[in-house]
């Protein structure tokens, strides 16, 4: 017996490894975006003409809409859309607005190891939740090291024109990584509006999911 054939009706086939390192690379890719801005923060406040208290609403924006994009599940695509506007931003206003929607659309990384453990092979599962995290890990780094670097040997523009270029790889690749043919006929699922709902009834039945989350959230 095969793994597919060992799947429950409804469950799509399991990842094939060149996908689970496709979505290893998304990872480390999509939570990138994120990190760019550290170490060329000081360059950016003085290309826009900005102080210091001025320009730290960029991150910190950045990461309140990621927390209300996590809750509202919002994905891939628009961050490609987003880096194109902090590329193409006029002004610092612009730049900011653009900033804080790319943090909004930031939530692949919470996604995608949800969306793997269902489809890999439970002997695989530690395997591969180590994979993605090693993947978040590496954008984080490459992030910082390369945009510092892009930064000092160009400008940092150029590393958000950079960002942009691999994203737009990665959000039409993205289909093709997460694709796999049912194993029988998919059965039917809740509206968006309800699983969204469901955050909350979930989080008033189960008291260490609200614990799980407060500690998050500090």
């Amino acid at each position: 017996m095969t793994d597919t054939d060992a799947l429950q009706p409804g469950t799509p086939a399991y990842l094939t490894r060149t996908q689970e390192r496709a979505l290893a690379l998304t990872v480390a890719v999509v939570t990138a975006n994120a990190y760019y801005i550290h170490p060329i923060i000081g360059e950016v406040a003085r290309a826009f003409g900005v102080g210091e208290a001025t320009i730290g609403l960029v991150p910190a924006l950045n990461q309140l809409a990621l927390a209300l994009g996590i809750l509202l599940l919002i994905f891939v695509a628009g961050q490609t859309l987003c880096l194109a506007g902090m590329v193409l931003a006029p002004g610092f206003i612009a730049f900011t607005a653009a900033s804080t929607l790319l943090g909004f659309f930031t939530i692949a990384p919470y996604l995608i190891p949800a969306y793997a453990s269902k489809r890999v092979a439970p002997e695989r599962l530690g395997a591969v939740t180590a994979e993605l995290t090693a993947g978040v890990i590496f954008g984080i780094l490459v992030a910082r090291v390369g945009a510092g670097i892009l930064a000092a040997r160009a400008d940092w523009h150029a590393v958000y024109v950079c960002a942009l270029g691999v994203m737009a790889a990665v959000t039409a690749f993205l289909p093709f990584a997460m694709r796999s043919e049912s194993a029988a006929a998919k059965p039917r699922e809740a509206g968006y509006g309800a699983m969204i709902a469901s955050v909350f009834a979930l989080a008033a039945r189960h008291p260490d999911m609200r614990f799980s989350a407060a500690i998050q959230g500090l």
